[in-house]
């Protein structure tokens, strides 16, 4: 945590408006314990602490409060996915190569996140309820199980490019068609949009015929 702060946080400039607040810095050392920072954090505040600075740190010790992890709130996924290993970006690079569309994906590709993780949703939560409930009771002995993923076709129009799957046949799936989204192309289009895309029979599309491969995964 304290490694991500550094690595986000500018220096200090009280010249800058964020730092116009600023009134006292004091100079810490991350290597030190949290009792000797204290004491420190005390003494150039000088703020008095009554007793005796050793059996504080005694009394705190003493007075630790058990954690009870029985006690914490299970947090849900969202959604429960085929978390894709492969580089799907190269194979699809590669797929419109030879293509008379291939200046549609060149433009298309920039609107893609470069970590962006691609995934086949299996079961969305509220959504495609039996198989979210399954993915739920089941994702840690499904989580090392090696998924293979065949890969038919990249369909796509003027709103989103989206690649129709195969999945085995012991992997449940809530949609009706199993896919990745690749990208929506206007801010106003939701991933969803997907399985609208691949029922059209108007849509255009590449054949693929890849396998690749991934793993069960929640997302949160």
């Amino acid at each position: 945590m304290i490694r991500s702060f550094l690595s986000k946080r500018d220096p200090l400039d009280r010249t800058k408006p964020a730092d116009y607040a600023i009134d006292k810095v004091l100079h810490m050392d991350l290597f030190d314990d949290s009792f000797t920072n204290l004491k420190r954090f005390c003494k150039e505040l000088s703020w008095n602490i009554p007793g005796n600075w050793d059996d504080l740190l005694n009394k705190v010790k003493e007075e630790k409060e058990e954690f009870k992890l029985s006690s914490a709130k299970k947090i849900k996924a969202r959604y429960y996915a085929i978390h894709i290993m492969d580089d799907i970006l190269s194979i699809l690079e590669k797929s419109f190569q030879n293509s008379q569309d291939f200046e549609f994906w060149k433009n298309a590709k920039e609107r893609i996140a470069t970590d962006r993780i691609f995934h086949v949703t299996l079961g969305l939560k509220n959504v495609h309820k039996p198989e979210y409930s399954f993915y739920d009771k089941n994702h840690v002995a499904l989580q090392d199980k090696k998924i293979e993923v065949y890969m038919t076709r990249v369909v796509w129009d003027e709103k989103a490019i989206t690649i129709q799957v195969k999945l085995p046949n012991d992997i449940k799936c809530g949609n009706q068609y199993p896919h990745i989204t690749i990208a929506t192309l206007n801010d106003s289009v939701e991933s969803r949009y997907s399985n609208k895309l691949l029922a059209s029979d108007q849509a255009n599309h590449v054949e693929i015929n890849k396998t690749v491969y991934g793993k069960i995964t929640p997302f949160y």
